[in-house]
């Protein structure tokens, strides 16, 4: 019986990340392994490129929450306003409550209400578009798996890091794999 691992990124937009992903992938043997890679977004230059043998998931409500998670609170506020909407009361009470508390899960939380857990489960659930708080989240309290891994490409010291939320999320993964040591979070402290 195959294996089966899924990774989740934002989309497969021609970078680095993708790149590296793809590389990983083609060294992954296909008859031991079903892999999936869950997108947020049905985007990128990259998508074509994915090996047919692969199952390609997108997480469809993303759309209904990306301008919440990535606008600025004020924005969302006044954009729920104009629409008549009431959802501006619970969505700046969970937000105020996430920042008074320092607790960003608060939030994420809040956001990610409305989206099951995943029904599919994996041996190995890999939050891959790293270090990315949402998908970090997700990963861990949206998705079913034996094993949990962070992936972290990136310099942590240069994307607005939050050590905070990484220092408990991080916890709850069974392995965090860094591709470099300006990737590493302890550095940081």
């Amino acid at each position: 019986m195959k294996k089966k691992i899924v990774f989740m990124l934002i989309n497969m937009n021609i970078g680095g990340t993708e790149k590296a992903l793809l590389n990983m992938i083609e060294e992954i043997p296909e008859e031991e392994y079903e892999i999936t890679i869950l997108l947020l977004e049905k985007y990128g230059g990259f998508l074509e490129d994915i090996p047919t043998y692969v199952k390609v998931e997108y997480l469809g409500q993303y759309q209904a929450i990306k301008r919440l998670y990535n606008d600025p609170p004020k924005i969302s506020i006044i954009n729920f306003i104009r629409e008549r909407s009431l959802k501006w009361i619970p969505f700046s009470f969970n937000y105020a409550l996430s920042k008074l508390m320092k607790r960003k899960s608060i939030f994420l939380r809040y956001l990610l209400k409305d989206i099951p857990k995943l029904k599919s489960e994996y041996d190995i659930a890999v939050a891959y578009a790293g270090p990315m708080d949402l998908i970090s989240y997700f990963v861990i309290h949206k998705m079913k798996a034996k094993k949990k891994v962070q992936w972290i490409h990136f310099d942590v010291t240069k994307i607005g890091f939050d050590l905070k939320f990484a220092s408990t999320i991080y916890k709850k993964f069974d392995r965090i794999c860094v591709v470099s040591e300006e990737g590493n979070p302890s550095s940081l402290t």
